[in-house]
């Protein structure tokens, strides 16, 4: 029990904190644990037969003991056989119940329909790569997508498989990599230096499936060319993984057959594995394509309103709304990216004259995956504020922020140092700005008062007319830059 139970945590040096329940690594204590509960039952019932006896000697006690001390064997039994798996079900079921959970399935759902025909996806790991290909190989769904999973990709003998052979209805991937060459792959140092693809623009815009508007058209980059740094090991040394090359290669290769094939990175995909590329990425869903048209809107992606509400459209959210579904953390972690990804999306779509069609689809997301039933976290409720504030709907802006300062509140309460808090601030900053800027001073004082309580600082709070005369001058002072910056 002890060698295969807390030994190997201590001869691995486990960390507390697991991507996953790790409790397969201690089955074996689970069989030794096991067989002293087998061996404990039946010393109970072995001393409830004792029990019955009176006298060896006695032929009477020797009938007692083999008819009522019998049955009371029998009950022990019984007892046991129903109360130690009943008490299990009463203290596991309702956390360990599965019934009602599709996160799984509609995620992979969601992220194949996210991508255009024929595209190849690369994902992370594990857990975003084996429901894609659960809903690929069982389901049949969007098999012409090739997913090209960047853990696996550091061995030789999966990019020999993504580059030789066929998976269902999607041909191999363009890579340049020979076969001889490929098992002897090895990471390696990088001096970071701009890289270079090249781009047909009229074919790019003919003949492959890259939808870029009218307006935009004349922002792409020909060739395309970014800084790629690599990875950082120490201050003066960078180095590439195997998997980065590989990734680099297929885009490379693709780009030199002019783009053939549309090439994306799921966005729970590790910003270091990336490539550098962030600043070329336009969001589709639950995606993000390599476009050669530069932009500044950061890690969430360029967003093209005609295809990204068009991919939301064909999404599936089956039982988030369901409050007897449980959802464990790391799948409420997960749910809060669809809020991330649609408040994005939402907001650049809303600035590019789309309002309605963008609020259209936060009320879905809204209506599907209410905070009721899966929380949020700080990041994400601002980030639907903000959106709701760029489409005109400012009560539904002021219902969000109510939900992140509860939010904010207990972690100021569960804050740890005196770093946190401060960190904690600026949220708390952006709530009080998001009140005030709509005239809400009756409630942005009300949020003072709990952060008082919270912090059990009593300078925290501020009334009503305080708030209004501070928002008045840092109006005032706006005015006077925004003036300043108009003149000539």
């Amino acid at each position: 029990f002890f060698v295969t139970g807390a030994a190997i945590i201590l001869y691995l040096n486990q960390t507390p904190l697991q991507p996953r329940e790790r409790d397969y690594s201690f089955v074996a204590s689970f069989f030794a644990y096991s067989l002293w509960i087998g061996l404990g039952a039946y010393a109970l019932m072995e001393a409830v037969r004792g029990f019955g006896a009176k006298n060896e000697d006695d032929e009477t006690a020797e009938v007692q003991e083999a008819g009522g001390g019998q049955l009371a064997v029998y009950a022990v039994a019984g007892a046991l056989f129903l109360a130690v798996p009943l008490w299990m079900a009463i203290e596991n079921f309702d956390d360990h119940d599965r019934s009602g959970r599709y996160i799984a399935v509609d995620y992979a759902h969601n992220l194949l329909e996210s991508v255009e025909e024929n595209a190849v996806v690369f994902t992370n790991g594990d857990n975003d790569t084996f429901p894609l290909w659960y809903a690929q190989e069982v389901e049949g769904l969007r098999q012409d997508v090739r997913v090209a999973c960047l853990s696996l990709m550091n061995t030789g003998w999966y990019i020999n498989q993504l580059k030789n052979q066929y998976s269902r209805a999607s041909t191999p991937l363009p890579i340049s990599f020979a076969d001889d060459r490929i098992p002897e792959l090895q990471p390696v140092g990088w001096e970071p230096q701009e890289i270079s693809l090249p781009v047909q623009t009229e074919r790019l815009l003919g003949s492959s499936e890259v939808f870029v508007p009218d307006y935009e058209r004349e922002q792409i980059q020909s060739p395309m060319t970014w800084r790629l740094e690599g990875r950082p090991y120490s201050e003066d040394f960078n180095f590439l993984h195997v998997a980065d090359l590989a990734a680099l290669d297929i885009i490379r290769t693709n780009a030199a057959n002019g783009w053939e094939r549309p090439v994306y990175f799921a966005n729970t995909t590790a910003q270091s594995g990336q490539l550098n590329l962030q600043s070329f990425f336009q969001a589709e869903g639950l995606a993000y394509r390599i476009v050669p048209i530069q932009h500044d809107q950061g890690i969430g992606g360029r967003v093209v309103p005609e295809i990204a509400l068009d991919r939301f459209d064909k999404f599936r959210f089956t039982n988030l709304n369901d409050p007897d579904v449980y959802y464990d953390e790391n799948i409420r972690r997960m749910v809060d990216n669809y809020r991330i990804t649609f408040g994005h999306a939402a907001e650049q779509a809303a600035a590019k004259g789309r309002p309605a069609d963008a609020r259209r689809v936060l009320d879905r997301l809204m209506t599907e995956v209410p905070f009721e039933t899966i929380p949020g976290d700080l990041y994400s409720t601002l980030i639907l504020r903000q959106a709701y504030e760029t489409v005109g709907d400012i009560e539904a802006a002021m219902d969000i922020s109510r939900v992140a300062e509860d939010y904010v509140l207990q972690e100021v309460i569960d804050a740890s140092s005196n770093s946190q808090i401060n960190s904690l601030m600026q949220y708390v900053a952006a709530l009080q700005f998001a009140y005030l800027e709509n005239g809400k001073f009756d409630e942005a004082s009300a949020f003072t008062r709990r952060l008082a309580d919270a912090l059990g600082d009593e300078t925290q709070f501020q009334t009503p007319e305080q708030l209004e005369d501070i928002y008045g001058q840092v109006y005032s002072r706006r005015q006077q830059v925004d003036s300043a910056a108009a003149t000539p």
